[in-house]
């Protein structure tokens, strides 16, 4: 016997559909409200202004921390490069206007500086209208599109300049960018910091963490092992040597050598557990012979 399925036919999805779609989802998803969600503290353009960051993680002594922050030097000069990109984009539609027609650029590059400056305001703007805590991750397609038209802003505004003007030019951004990078790079990769250290990075009183509680100076700092895991051993170590020096001051090899081993086993005794003391084995009483005689027992008179 032959069973038949009936098997349905779904439409086939376009592009279009399924880019709606996939966005419907994604909006949903970051507008619900649930039990977890967190009051944004901060807006897109703190963001983009390097006004504050995302504190990820921070020791308990305080000592190390983990701070996710835009470059601040990148930050501001991409900002710089959409304000210039913004002005020359209205004065193009004034000189339109007055025109009467459009006019073709005349620069390459402005049709790109456009769809950059498009495509950072798009990704920027439903921020805006997501009442949730954003993380590093949601702005790093407006980082990726502002470092775009912050290149191609520095290539129109140093087209007329020399190539020694625009190289010094470049190398100048660069070496700035790099120092505030070393600058920063103890709050993105967790190394220890001291009060001063944690002062000089910390840019704006905005960055959400305190410097009040960092270590006065390096002697201070958090060692890499754990304390409750070194002092047994180090503590050991101090009894042993305290016990070597009183035997040394006696002329006597052996004596040095067994103080030293006396001082180990009394650290090693310290951390074990107590052993009870055996029991004592049975007396084994021979065949014909008086049982209290064999315990001790004076003879009955």
């Amino acid at each position: 016997n032959t069973t038949t399925h009936s098997v349905r036919k779904h439409r086939r999805q376009t592009f279009l559909s399924t880019f709606i779609k996939h966005h419907i989802l994604a909006w949903d998803y970051n507008t619900r409200p649930h039990n977890f969600s967190i009051r944004p503290s901060s807006l897109p353009h703190d963001w983009v202004l390097a006004r504050r960051g995302q504190l990820l993680w921070s020791k308990s002594d305080n000592s190390r921390l983990i701070y996710l922050i835009f470059n601040p030097i990148v930050a501001w000069l991409v900002l710089l490069s959409v304000a210039v990109r913004f002005c020359e984009q209205i004065h193009e539609m004034v000189v339109k206007k007055r025109r009467g027609k459009a006019t073709p650029p005349t620069d390459p590059s402005a049709r790109s500086m456009c769809f950059l400056l498009t495509a950072y305001i798009v990704h920027l703007l439903p921020y805006y209208l997501i009442h949730r805590k954003p993380t590093v991750a949601n702005y790093l397609p407006v980082l990726y599109f502002g470092t775009l038209l912050l290149a191609t802003t520095f290539d129109r505004l140093t087209r007329r300049l020399s190539t020694r003007a625009r190289l010094a030019t470049f190398a100048t951004i660069v070496l700035v960018t790099l120092y505030a990078f070393v600058l920063l790079s103890p709050l993105v990769y967790g190394t220890p910091l001291t009060h001063d250290a944690c002062e000089r990075t910390k840019w704006m009183r905005t960055w959400e963490f305190k410097c009040a509680r960092m270590p006065l100076s390096d002697n201070t700092a958090v060692q890499d092992q754990d304390v409750n895991e070194t002092s047994s051993v180090w503590g050991g170590v101090a009894t042993m040597v305290a016990m070597t020096e009183e035997a040394s001051q006696d002329a006597s090899v052996a004596e040095f050598v067994h103080a030293a081993l006396a001082a180990e086993a009394m650290h090693h005794r310290q951390f074990e557990p107590e052993v009870p003391p055996p029991l004592p084995s049975p007396k084994v009483v021979p065949d014909g012979i008086d049982l209290a005689v064999a315990l001790g027992d004076p003879p009955a008179a």
